[in-house]
């Protein structure tokens, strides 16, 4: 149903309660946002350790920072149907001049910060094309027979590997102290691992 009344551009209420996205619209509504945010952060009241606290007053403490992460867990829905969409979306950010740019600094800043890694897969690679080592086809920790991969538990021992399937050998890198957890979730191996240690995944 479309009101009558004039559209009161250039105002927050033109923003929010007409819906419009014209500058004058949008430039007010994010000053309004900024404003709160700002008188919000001042107060002496801020409701610590809830999702509100996170949201509405833009706290970041540990305690907010830790609700909020709890919440999204909980409201994480994995349907078919949310999955497709959500994997659609990312298909598009990422194809996206910003998605670009933004993935090639996280590659960037990945590979200045893990130099080490990068030396020992090449060290491996080289020494698989030698003969040097030869990469087998059953997992060393399940026995499956499956593509396995070199997994390294010390890096300063670039040639020291255990060859794993991909999952074995994540879960591998979830038990590893200051070990990187990017790749975990899009596996499943954190699940599988806390299933294979008896404790309950919901």
């Amino acid at each position: 149903m479309t009101s009558d009344k004039p559209i009161p551009h250039g105002t927050h209420r033109g923003y929010q309660n007409h819906k419009c996205r014209c500058e004058k619209c949008t430039k007010a509504n994010t000053d309004y946002v900024t404003k709160r945010r700002v008188k919000l952060r001042t107060s002496e009241k801020i409701p610590h350790g809830t999702i509100t606290g996170y949201g509405d007053y833009s706290c970041r403490c540990d305690k907010c920072k830790l609700t909020y992460s709890e919440y999204k867990k909980l409201v994480r829905c994995s349907c078919a149907s949310c999955s497709e969409r959500t994997a659609k979306y990312a298909k598009k950010y990422q194809s996206s001049p910003l998605g670009k740019t933004t993935r090639n600094k996280q590659h960037k800043k990945w590979r200045d910060a893990n130099q080490h890694k990068i030396l020992a897969h090449r060290a491996v690679a080289k020494a698989i094309k030698s003969g040097d080592l030869v990469r087998p086809n059953v997992c060393e920790h399940c026995s499956g027979h499956i593509f396995t991969e070199a997994s390294h538990t010390d890096y300063s021992q670039q040639l020291d590997v255990e060859w794993l399937c991909h999952r074995c050998h994540m879960v591998k890198d979830e038990t590893i102290p200051n070990a990187p957890k990017d790749k975990i979730h899009k596996t499943g191996a954190r699940s599988m691992y806390k299933a294979l240690e008896a404790v309950k995944v919901k």
